[in-house]
């Protein structure tokens, strides 16, 4: 099923969907998307705009929006940067939620992405400008619950998968290592090269490295590999 959203002006953003009513359904699903002509749409999957939208700044929007409930009045927050050089925050209903604007004296274009990053239990907000990078304290009561999308693609990974866990910045996430073969260098190569090489742990056994000429003949191999990370 393929759906066309008609937005009047050239979109910036890349696309987030949020879910409102709870529904399981696409029809359920809301999307926001910034444009060149500075306005921040809220639209249905039938390309109805929502009450009090679009939200407009008056210079482009390149920064891909991220949602929490930051005044934790039960309804999500819209917070975003803007080339007007301040970070927005708007409520679902068009307005502005409390101390926002926020002016940070340069173009914003960089997504925003929120956590409790120093663990005292207020929200920080950390975005790049076109001058320096910022970090706002929000002195609010942090839950993670009323974060629905805390950086760009939802998570550190970028998988854009919004059920993935988050982790806090002294978390370790876990990491998948593969048997992986790297380009040879110097290639063409002059009397040696360097074949880089991982393998996936350090229980691999018998692992080696065969080498064919061009005509699919095997000239060599290296063998008894150990396991490299």
């Amino acid at each position: 099923m393929i759906n066309e959203v008609d937005i009047t002006y050239n979109i910036q953003t890349s696309p987030v969907p949020i879910n409102l009513t709870g529904g399981n359904n696409i029809e359920n699903m809301w999307f926001l998307v910034g444009t060149e002509e500075g306005e921040m749409y809220l639209v249905d999957w039938n390309g109805s705009v929502h009450d009090g939208w679009p939200y407009y700044t008056g210079t482009p929007i390149k920064s891909t929006p991220i949602v929490a409930d930051l005044d934790c009045d039960g309804t999500q927050d819209v917070i975003f940067g803007s080339n007007d050089a301040k970070l927005h925050g708007v409520s679902i209903d068009g307005s502005n939620i409390p101390e926002f604007p926020i002016n940070c004296h340069y173009g914003i274009k960089s997504p925003p992405a929120i956590i409790d990053a120093d663990g005292d239990s207020d929200y920080e907000i950390a975005f790049g400008t076109s001058n320096n990078v910022v970090i706002i304290d929000y002195k609010d009561n942090f839950q993670q619950e009323n974060v629905i999308v805390p950086m760009y693609r939802y998570n550190l990974q970028r998988t854009g998968y919004i059920l993935n866990p988050q982790w806090a910045l002294d978390d370790e996430p876990p990491v998948s290592f593969k048997n992986n073969l790297m380009q040879n260098y110097p290639n063409p190569l002059n009397g040696f090269t360097t074949i880089a090489y991982s393998l996936k742990n350090q229980n691999v056994h018998n692992a080696r490295i065969e080498i064919y000429n061009i005509l699919g003949q095997k000239v060599s191999q290296i063998s008894d590999l150990s396991a490299r990370f």
